[in-house]
């Protein structure tokens, strides 16, 4: 299972993730057998937030009602803008509170001694939790060609755990699938995975960046410092920059759990994307290019709005496109393997010259599974709109919970047991057809009015920071924070009505 960076439309994969832990477990009760299990998990931003809390609840056999309560609490509940915006005393590198996911991150992870407490004396499932992350710095390491070596960086990096009887280990390397039998790597504490899904979380610029001690022994052919150290610390952002739909995490993460099992059975790999392009979405931008088309150059700071724009898009599907051709040329591989009736040692022995050994045809689904007719309610102000009304989420967690529903049902048609889809157990009754999404338009004066206030004054402290850290207050301190002040309230006024 893979889960993209959403930012507030997180609260839609909490829907989809409680629905779907959901109905797993209604139907394998009333099967009175696991004939579905979910053992592998990659998490970008949003996205290694809920899919921590779903690894920690396969984990732990936890209930459905245990995993949506708290998939609630997290993003109808707690993660809202006065929370986000915090106090304005700890503006000076963020616009959002530094402290908002410390504090709601504990609350709704179980801690160690709880996790011992529900595994104890159960039987309890193994399962693999890849978080994205993104390494500001990046780690060097080398390339070698025909007459020495490149020296490269990595950037797009993750964090590996395999969750065995209920306690986190950091995998080994990938690579180590090509030995006989990659161990489980080190045990830790459930306060490693809660950093690195606050770190995998950290929005640039609306969140502080963290640091993160990395072990270049698990770097193949990494660059160490020159005091030969293995371990060194780097500055860590969110994962969804790098790695923003992780298939390519939950395929490896997969690959890995099958390896230690030596069960390599029927599997589907769910893409779960809140916002989807449309077609006609596509062909809007398309004609929107010509308005670009001017023989003097597009204006530098359009140019660079597009460029980060592209930036975006590319390593969104960056992990699809290669799972995709990886699916095509594998096909195009056994399809000529069989044509040619080798033995079964000669063909395995094929396989791995040319790096597929490993690999197979692999399914992959998306939910939702059809296009959507109306956006949803927390999509607008890129995706943070759902943090300024506590409707918008519910809206949202209840379209997750829907969408999720009939991808179930599709995937596994006569699916017997299933409860009433949760959708219906929400909350004052706000439902997908009782939330018309639009945007502040929406939101109650007031509300907004304080929430105007909170945003310019983070704004104005982290002006004021910078420009301190620059040194250029002194005498034009007050000109300047005055001119500050009113651009801001200005833009705020002018983008949020």
């Amino acid at each position: 299972m893979s889960s993209n960076g959403a930012v507030a439309l997180g609260s839609y994969e909490a829907g989809v993730l409680a629905q779907i832990y959901a109905d797993v477990a209604a139907l394998n009760q009333h099967s009175g057998e696991q004939v579905v299990g979910i053992d592998a998990i990659a998490g970008a931003s949003a996205g290694a937030v809920t899919g921590a809390l779903l690894a920690q609840a396969i984990a732990t056999s936890a209930s459905s009602d245990w995993l949506t309560g708290r998939l609630l609490k997290a993003w109808v509940e707690d993660l809202n803008a006065d929370t986000l915006l915090g106090k304005t005393d700890n503006a000076s590198h963020s616009l959002f509170d530094p402290t908002a996911f410390d504090v709601i991150a504990p609350e709704v992870l179980m801690s160690d001694d709880e996790v011992r407490s529900a595994c104890a004396g159960r039987e309890v499932p193994t399962v693999a939790l890849w978080i994205a992350l993104t390494n500001v710095g990046g780690i060097p390491y080398t390339i070698p060609v025909s007459n020495g070596e490149v020296i490269a960086s990595l950037y797009a990096d993750y964090e590996p755990f395999l969750i065995e009887k209920g306690i986190p280990h950091r995998a080994p390397p990938i690579e180590s699938l090509k030995s006989d039998a990659p161990d489980t790597g080190m045990p830790l504490s459930w306060k490693e995975v809660e950093l690195a899904v606050i770190t995998s979380g950290a929005f640039p610029f609306a969140f502080k960046n963290r640091i993160l001690e990395r072990d270049l022994d698990n770097y193949p052919d990494a660059v160490r410092p020159a005091d030969g150290s293995a371990k060194v610390k780097f500055n860590y952002t969110d994962g969804g920059v790098m790695n923003n739909n992780p298939l390519g995490r939950a395929i490896d993460a997969a690959s890995f759990q099958e390896k230690l099992s030596g069960h390599r059975g029927p599997r589907t790999f769910l893409i779960i994307e809140p916002d989807p392009s449309t077609a006609q979405q596509a062909q809007a931008n398309l004609a929107k290019v010509k308005n670009t088309l001017d023989p003097n150059g597009m204006p530098p700071l359009q140019l660079g709005a597009s460029l980060i724009n592209a930036y975006f898009n590319e390593a969104m599907y960056r992990d699809l496109a290669t799972a995709t051709k990886t699916n095509q040329r594998l096909q195009a591989l056994n399809d000529t393997l069989q044509a040619l009736a080798l033995p079964d040692e000669e063909a395995d022995a094929i396989r791995k010259a040319v790096g597929m050994d490993y690999k197979k045809v692999i399914e992959i689904d998306r939910i939702p599974g059809v296009a959507r007719l109306h956006p949803l309610a927390g999509s607008f102000a890129g995706h943070f709109g759902g943090f300024f009304d506590r409707r918008y989420r519910v809206h949202d967690f209840a379209v997750g919970c829907l969408e999720a529903r009939n991808w179930f049902k599709r995937w596994y048609p006569g699916a017997d047991g299933l409860k009433p889809v949760l959708e219906s157990k929400l909350a004052e009754g706000v439902s997908p057809a009782t939330v018309d999404p639009g945007g502040f338009g929406g939101i109650d004066d007031k509300a907004l009015g304080h929430t105007k206030d909170k945003v310019a004054d983070r704004v104005e402290s982290l002006v004021e920071h910078a420009l301190k850290a620059g040194g250029l207050l002194g005498l034009l301190e007050r000109p300047l924070l005055a001119l500050g002040r009113h651009v801001v309230r200005e833009e705020l006024n002018r983008v949020m009505k």
